[in-house]
């Protein structure tokens, strides 16, 4: 075996960054900031690690995960680096512009850091200042004694500090010797922000700008109400403002020179909401503009604020609206509450529709919510509405052919809350619940939508317990899942029903009827290729909810108890997917020893009439994935239902895979060369130190067996200080995919390869 060998002596920072579920997490939170690395180039990032990426000025972007899940304060440039903070005393740099980060856990608690191309300076909160020239491997620490910080910045070679006393002082020889400058009274009157534009230090508060000129400070009165966020340049400023009740969004620019305040535009965008509906970035480089907003919503104009075009603005699933939708590993869609988001990039960023149903009339912002949808294709569909009230102006029917970008209503001919049964090609089918005489009588109406857009009801179920009903469609036939009360006494029965008249005549073919009954559940109910449905019925016994696993044979309509019993979620699967194409699941996992659950990966396939799953690894958080059809992708929707980015199926192993340590050296591997691969391969790393490096294990592991394999003939080379290459010989391997894992200590990450022959 042959090795190189270098040791540094320097002390390392240690790492978290790993390969884990939550890299994968494509959209960050409530809040998003804006970098700019260079011309065009900028990163989006916010309260959870997740970075947004465009090289362009914005016509294409791509998202990667930082490695942390805490707040990223602020980004600077640093020589070929990104480096930046988090509000958990987190460092993190990147060398490739935001691919891929280095994360180290710090000790001190860091209220500020700026870069400069010489060095980067942070801020403690006690009275230290910390300063490296070489990203951030080691620090000089300065103890400036008394001072409490809150902001620091750098100008050329001067450190300019703002401590907790509202005292601005700054040193010319890296905080040996400090200098005061003198401020003005009212600058430190109520609440202000400080922030570096390139070389221009200002600060703001109430009604005054404040610029910092070398030991001097000048004052800029302006005139608008309230400022959110602002961009200093040599000739003044540009600051945005959002108005909350009427959902205008102002651009300004101010003329130091002449003293001018000019309204660049006026945007009204009645679709962002946000708690108070407030600016969080803005950045302008020459004539394109971008800013962003609460709920994760990023608008660019190219003629400097004149129009404006929404790049991305994804509500939260749980509390906006509906599951994500997947035609292709491209185009996604999310229904929500009163808009329709369309995602051609991969779920990287998500477009609203430009028709909105809310009444804004009369100054009411009301809401008309799209209760249920049918998509034909990734730009068809048509989607029905429940309002909230009964001033509401809005129809109960809408279609679109855009993905839609643009509704068509088709009148008000349905209840309020109607739902999508079955699509009979001829002509939709349709429900809604009718309460009769309060809670207990309910009826469940059936409706056909003719291709004349004509509604004529077709059958009735009556006492349907709750809203609980769903449907399956298998070729010619229609089931209904549902549960009814019955009797004097008002027990529950669980129902299936099937129809093969297109709902004009429903039969009954189940019916479990107990004291214990809770309902048919919806955790589980999809159909097979092998004619069959799969369902689960929930009983109760105490407050524990205890399921029954059945089948329909829908050739003979005959229900036959599942004698493997299986707990498989399936979450929000519709009703064009077999269980063969979904693949992948959720699985719920009974611990005997403390009668808990557990969550895993499992692939399913079907043997026989028998669902025999394999499980692939924990599910920490409960994820669920949906599979992409006609590709080896899937996606993972967490348990906010936030939006996960498409992965290979392998990755869902939890093989090698260990939670995030502070403690261990990293070291980050790169793709295989080549890959696929016959007979020798290289793998190139990034470390943030060579000092473990004679510590570090080469393992291959084959996905499919779990056999794990150490590779101990290998040899070792390094370009600098953190870059280095592996190369071994893998001819002696079987065809198949593996993991070629790279570990020191107890830290561990893992790169796909694919050995053919």
């Amino acid at each position: 075996m042959t090795r190189l060998l270098i040791i540094l002596f320097f002390s390392p920072i240690c790492l978290i960054s790993q390969i884990n579920e939550d890299e994968f997490y494509n959209t960050t939170d409530f809040y998003l900031q804006i970098h700019k690395i260079d011309n065009g180039e900028y990163l989006f990032y916010g309260n959870r690690g997740g970075i947004i990426r465009t090289y362009d000025s914005g016509d294409n972007y791509l998202q990667n995960y930082s490695g942390t899940k805490s707040n990223i304060l602020n980004l600077e440039n640093h020589k070929d680096y990104v480096v930046g903070i988090t509000n958990n005393y987190e460092f993190m740099a990147s060398q490739d512009k935001g691919s891929h980060w280095i994360v180290s856990k710090l000790t001190d608690s860091i209220v500020s850091m700026d870069a400069s191309d010489s060095f980067i300076v942070m801020a403690s909160l006690f009275e230290d200042i910390l300063i490296s020239s070489n990203v951030g491997k080691t620090w000089e620490r300065i103890n400036v004694e008394g001072k409490y910080f809150r902001d620091v910045f750098i100008i050329e070679d001067r450190i300019f500090t703002i401590d907790k006393n509202n005292s601005i002082d700054y040193s010319d020889d890296f905080g040996k010797s400090w200098t005061n400058i003198e401020t003005p009274v009212e600058l430190f009157d109520g609440n202000f922000v400080a922030q570096r534009d390139n070389n221009i230090i200002t600060l703001r508060n109430t009604n005054n700008f404040f610029r910092i000129n070398g030991n001097q400070i000048i004052k800029h009165t302006y005139q608008s109400d309230f400022i959110h966020k602002y961009i200093a340049n040599e000739d003044g400023y540009c600051f945005a403002n959002a108005n909350s009740n009427t959902r205008k969004i102002n651009f300004y620019n101010y003329n130091i020179e002449a003293k001018t305040e000019k309204l660049e535009s006026s945007y009204t965008n009645p679709y962002f909401y946000g708690n108070t509906f407030r600016v969080v970035d803005l950045v302008v480089d020459n004539n394109l503009v971008y800013l962003t907003f609460e709920n994760r919503a990023i608008m660019k104009s190219t003629d400097y604020g004149k129009t404006w075009e929404v790049v991305t603005y994804t509500p939260i699933l749980g509390e906006s609206g509906w599951p994500l939708k997947v035609f292709d590993e491209k185009n996604w869609s999310i229904i929500g509450k009163s808009l329709i988001y369309k995602s051609t990039n991969g779920g990287v960023t998500f477009k609203p529709g430009e028709d909105f149903l809310i009444d804004t009339s009369e100054g009411k912002i009301d809401k008309a919510i799209i209760n249920d949808c049918h998509y034909y294709n990734k730009d068809s569909a048509i989607f029905f509405t429940w309002k909230f009230y009964s001033s509401l102006k809005s129809d109960a029917i809408y279609t679109t052919n855009d993905g839609g970008n643009t509704l068509k209503s088709l009148g008000s001919g349905l209840p309020n809350d109607a739902r999508f049964v079955a699509d009979m090609r001829d002509y939709l089918i349709v429900n809604t619940e009718k309460i009769i005489g309060g809670t207990k009588g309910r009826l469940r109406v059936f409706y056909k939508l003719s291709d004349e857009n004509n509604l004529d009801s077709i059958n009735v179920i009556d006492s349907v317990y709750s809203n609980f009903l769903s449907s399956i469609q298998y070729h010619n036939k229609i089931y209904l899942f549902y549960s009814k009360i019955i009797g004097k006494d008002d027990k529950i029965s669980a129902t299936i029903a099937v129809s093969s008249d297109s709902l004009k005549t429903i039969k009954d073919i189940f019916s479990f009827e107990s004291d214990s009954v809770n309902s048919i559940s919806s955790r589980f109910l999809m159909k097979s290729q092998n004619e069959n449905i799969y369902f689960v019925v929930d009983t109760k016994s105490g407050n524990i909810s205890i399921p029954s696993y059945f089948r329909i044979d829908t050739k003979t309509d005959m229900i036959y108890q599942v004698e493997k019993p299986f707990k498989i979620l399936s979450g929000y699967y519709k009703d064009g997917v077999y269980l063969e194409d979904q693949q992948y699941f959720r699985q719920e996992e009974f611990i005997v020893e403390d009668t808990s659950f557990r969550m895993n990966y499992v692939e399913v396939s079907v043997q026989g009439t028998e669902l025999v799953y394999d499980t692939l690894g924990e599910n920490k958080n409960g994820y669920l994935p949906i599979k992409i059809f006609d590709s080896d992708k899937v996606i993972l929707t967490g348990y906010q239902n936030s939006i996960y980015k498409q992965k290979e199926p392998d990755r869902l192993t939890s093989i090698e895979q260990t939670e995030s340590r502070t403690e261990n050296l990293p070291i980050y591997p790169f793709a295989p060369s080549p890959n696929p691969a016959k007979e020798k391969i290289k793998v190139k790393f990034y470390t943030e130190s060579m000092d473990k490096i004679g510590d570090l294990k080469v393992h291959l592991v084959n996905i499919a067996t779990g056999i794990k394999e150490e590779i101990k003939d290998y040899d070792i080379s390094f370009t600098n200080n953190w870059n280095g290459e592996i190369a071994f010989d893998i001819s002696d391997f079987s065809i198949g995919s593996y993991l070629i894992n790279l570990s020191i200590d107890d830290y561990n990450r893992s790169s796909k390869l694919i050995i053919t022959k």
